[in-house]
């Protein structure tokens, strides 16, 4: 209050000067993140509900201007869905891309900042809804883009999978949420099938040796759920994490009924 009632005849005498809007303009408080946030949120609201009423080139109009100025993967996710509706079937599927990798970059900075279990388990919840949005753009990427390479088609699919497990793992199911130690349950997952990770050119060329450890979530539904504890360069982690999700196996039992167990999973990598 002090700053402000010293700058009481500077700020009248600029009135006169360049224009009050200006003057009053620049002497504003600036926008909080919060209230940034606020803007995204209601803008993007208004874009929604403009597709689910069937008004297509207006919520375009809302949800474009909202995935733009605030990036806000919403948006972008809506987006790609009004566009598709009124057949412009490119411009989706950049929408739906983007809104799937804003997904991958969201999940993986909440995984890089986590404690231990639960503490993922929280945080997963928090971001949920962007998760699942993401999966599903993921997978709108994939069917508007029917000339994908068969290795571009893998990684679509294995980030549609990543994006929608981890959503599901944040759901507040008390069935999806609760997990075993091995020693716990009665009777331990059973694999059926366990791909091995192939080397990487780049990693054979760089010569990468060492261990991927991945902190794997067999869930009572059969899915499975990976994320790594510790890495190594050149896309061995992420060959790791691409074969760990494609394990096979009979979920654990626990007093009759399937139970989801955490477990560590290690892919070593030498170079002979």
């Amino acid at each position: 209050m002090y700053r402000y009632r010293q700058c009481l005849p500077l700020i009248f005498f600029l009135c006169t000067v360049i224009g009050s809007n200006t003057v009053l303009a620049f002497f504003a408080p600036a926008a909080t993140p919060q209230g940034i946030k606020t803007a995204a949120t209601d803008q993007t609201a208004q874009g929604i509900t403009l597709y689910q009423q069937g008004k297509n080139e207006e919520a375009i109009k809302a949800l474009k201007d909202s995935a733009k100025r605030y990036d806000d993967l919403r948006a972008w996710h809506y987006l790609g869905l009004a566009l598709e509706k009124i057949g412009k079937t490119t411009d989706a599927r950049k929408a739906h891309e983007k809104a799937a990798k804003l997904g991958s970059n969201l999940l993986e900075s909440q995984l890089g900042s986590v404690g231990d279990f639960q503490d993922t388990v929280r945080k997963l919840g928090v971001i949920r809804t962007e998760l699942v949005l993401g999966g599903s753009s993921a997978q709108k990427y994939i069917d508007l883009n029917p000339n994908l390479s068969h290795s571009k088609r893998e990684e679509w699919i294995a980030r549609a999978d990543e994006l929608n497990s981890f959503g599901e793992l944040g759901n507040n199911d008390p069935a999806t949420q609760t997990f075993f130690q091995m020693s716990q349950v009665d009777v331990k997952p059973r694999i059926l099938s366990k791909l091995e990770p192939p080397y990487t050119e780049e990693a054979r060329r760089n010569k990468v040796s060492g261990t991927v450890i991945l902190r794997v979530l067999f869930l009572a539904n059969g899915r499975v759920v990976a994320y790594p504890i510790k890495t190594l360069p050149d896309g061995l982690t992420e060959e790791s994490m691409r074969v760990a999700r494609k394990i096979k196996f009979v979920p654990a039992m626990k007093g009759g009924k399937p139970v989801s167990v955490r477990a560590e999973v290690e892919y070593t990598f030498d170079i002979y």
